[in-house]
Formats: C-alpha cells, structure tokens, sequence
C-alpha cells in the first residue's frame, strides 16, 4: 500500500494565488495605519492555515473554525482591495 501525501491547506492552489494576490494589492497602499491593518490581516490569514495544515488529524470543528476564520479575512481584504481600485 502506496501512502498518500497529505495535502496542506497552505499548498491549495487557491489558497496560494489569493495570498500572492492580497499581497501584491496590499503593496500599493501608502497609508501607514491601512497597511498595517491590512499586512496583520494577511499574517492572521495565514496562521490560519497553518492551523489547518497542523490539526488534519485532530478535531474537524477546529478546522472548520479556522476555514470560516480565513473565508471571513478574505471579504475584509476583498473589501479593502475594491475600494482601492476605486480610489
């Protein structure tokens, strides 16, 4: 029997493009306190998925925790990325 290579939340295609995606958006903010904000948004992001990545084989509630907290930093980045495209 083969073994199965566990995949990472944190190598999710998905995941990797929307990280390189924020962070290439979030570069172009001059505004100090926004960039802060905004680059401690994208660490939390990212903790997060190491949560996941971490706890495959433990609790899927805290998984799920995780993923919804990630899902909910992803609409504030998303948000913030509009209105600088609107600016």
């Amino acid at each position: 029997q083969a073994t199965m290579n566990k995949l990472k939340f944190s190598d999710l295609p998905q995941y990797q493009k929307d990280l390189k995606y924020f962070t290439a958006k979030l570069s172009t903010i001059t505004n100090p306190s926004l960039k802060t904000e905004c680059n401690n948004l994208l660490k939390q992001m990212s903790e997060h998925a190491l949560l996941i990545d971490a706890s495959h084989d433990f609790d899927p509630r805290l998984i799920e925790e995780n993923r919804i907290k990630i899902i909910e930093i992803r609409k504030q980045l998303t948000s913030v990325v509009n209105d600088l495209q609107r600016t």
